[in-house]
């Protein structure tokens, strides 16, 4: 399996599921990623730090295998929804049995991911869970071929499911704080 060229993308459709988690299953994953005290990341320091204070960090949850070791039901849930949302918007993806990666991603006011052009390279499907909605901004976005921007109702134990190199991008957090959990899937070893 290949991933979609980015231009084919473009064309197609963010296939959303409401309450793909409950508000105890999300808690749960919280807890986790705070028990498990996992090194946090910013990939642009300039972007993603304020004052020496980082308000955009990642966790790797796959470090390890830790993401099916602790989350083992989980990550079969999201193998069938992404199968699911491919067989739905005609994706051409029968079978996705693969995490390539796995991330929490916690973001703080001031946060984004302002790129118009960003995708997830080399993944074929890339599942977004929203554990924590900020309070103002923060939306989710696609750009859609006709070079205007769509934000996507997003609501806590919701899951986003689109083709991974469809752009996106996230609003900037004007206040609270916004978690999401990013599974990335490809045709690859799981990592």
């Amino acid at each position: 399996l290949e991933p979609m060229h980015v231009s084919m993308a473009q064309n197609t459709r963010v296939f959303r599921q409401c309450n793909f988690l409950s508000v105890v299953e999300v808690n749960r994953i919280i807890r986790c990623v705070r028990r498990k005290r996992l090194q946090p990341y910013t990939n642009n320091a300039d972007e993603d730090c304020v004052d020496g204070h980082a308000i955009h960090c990642t966790r790797y949850l796959n470090t390890n295998g830790l993401f099916a070791r602790k989350f083992p039901r989980l990550r079969r849930r999201v193998l069938a929804l992404a199968e699911s949302a491919s067989k739905a918007e005609n994706w051409g993806w029968p079978v996705l049995d693969a995490v390539r990666c796995a991330e929490y991603h916690e973001m703080k006011p001031g946060a984004s991911l302002p790129e118009m052009d960003h995708y997830d390279v080399g993944s074929l499907v890339t599942v977004d869970i929203m554990l924590e909605e900020a309070m103002s901004g923060g939306h989710f976005q696609t750009v859609e071929r006709n070079g205007m921007l769509l934000s996507h109702s997003f609501c806590v134990g919701d899951a986003l499911v689109f083709v991974a190199h469809k752009y996106h991008r996230v609003e900037r957090v004007k206040e609270g704080n916004r978690k999401v959990l990013v599974i990335e899937l490809w045709n690859g070893l799981e990592r």
